[in-house]
């Protein structure tokens, strides 16, 4: 007869209002509480692409701007140069700026290093490119890093051509 009483309470718990609909909506919540979390992850993942595509534009348009500077025969050659290049990295982007030359860090350098050792001749270009990030991460009222962020690159290469005319 326990046996009885034992599937009968079972069988009774499936009635409408027993402990099945209590477990129903706390999946309910469950799903309410993960639906968030994954929308913040995805948020997360769209910022971390943005950067990653505004670094490979920087990175390509510094790549480009040094080796056309190397190309100079001075510093102010080298330097027209290199703005030359970055004028064909304009992104067409709201998101993501165009490239641009960091000038006091522009440097054409020719002759030996200051302790006396021969040195090849190279020129460094630093350039920097703004973007905006599709959903700036808050933090308890707080913005970590803010809506834009700046990423800048260096490239230094050989000079090619020393001569002068």
């Amino acid at each position: 007869m326990r046996d009885r009483s034992a599937a009968a309470s079972a069988l009774g718990s499936l009635k409408p209002g027993g402990p099945v609909r209590a477990a129903t909506g706390s999946a309910f919540v469950e799903l309410a509480v993960a639906l968030f979390f994954m929308t913040l992850m995805l948020l997360f993942a769209l910022d971390v692409c943005m950067l990653l595509v505004a670094f490979g534009v920087n990175d390509r348009a510094c790549r480009d701007a040094a080796r056309a500077a190397a190309q100079g025969r001075n510093r102010g050659e080298a330097l027209k140069l290199a703005k030359a290049a970055l004028r064909q990295h304009a992104t067409g982007s709201a998101l993501i700026e165009r490239p641009r030359i960091v000038e006091n860090q522009f440097a054409y350098v020719t002759s030996p290093s200051p302790e006396g050792k021969p040195s090849e001749p190279f020129v460094s270009v630093t350039t920097v490119t703004n973007t905006r990030v599709p959903a700036p991460i808050f933090l308890v009222g707080r913005s970590i890093g803010g809506n834009r962020v700046a990423i800048a690159r260096r490239y230094i290469y050989p000079i090619v051509k020393l001569s002068q005319r």
